[in-house]
C-alpha cells in the first residue's frame, strides 16, 4: 500500500517522503524541518496515526486513511472531530482529489 500511494503523488508531482513506521516517520520529519501534508496510517507499527501526528504538530494538514473507515467509533476516538479520512482501498483518482483539497485547506 505504500509504495502504490507514494507512486500515485509521486506521479502526480507531490514530492513525496515515505517511512514504514511512525518512528521512521518521525526521524524523517525531524531530518526535513518541514512538512506540507502528513498522510499517515490509522494503525501502524508502533504508534497510531494520530499519535504520530501529535508528535509532528505543526502547521500543516493531515490526511489518514483507514481499512476501518466505516466505523464510527474509529472516526471519533482515534482521530478527533473534522479530520480527513480516506478509505482503503485507496484508488489514484480519489486520492489525489483529497490531497490536493486538504493541501488547500478547503
Amino acid at each position: 500500500m505504500l509504495a502504490l500511494v507514494c507512486t500515485i503523488l509521486s506521479g502526480a508531482g507531490y514530492e513525496v517522503e515515505r517511512a514504514s513506521s511512525g518512528a521512521e516517520a518521525v526521524q524523517e520529519a525531524t531530518q526535513l524541518g518541514r512538512l506540507d501534508l502528513l498522510l499517515a496510517d490509522v494503525v501502524m507499527p508502533g504508534i497510531s496515526g494520530r499519535e504520530l501526528a501529535d508528535t509532528l504538530r505543526k502547521t500543516r494538514p493531515e490526511l489518514y486513511m483507514s481499512g476501518y473507515a466505516d466505523d464510527g467509533v474509529l472516526r471519533q476516538r482515534a482521530l478527533g472531530e473534522g479530520v480527513e479520512l480516506l478509505d482503503k482501498p485507496i484508488l489514484p483518482e480519489p486520492l489525489l482529489e483529497r490531497v490536493a483539497r486538504v493541501m488547500a485547506g478547503v
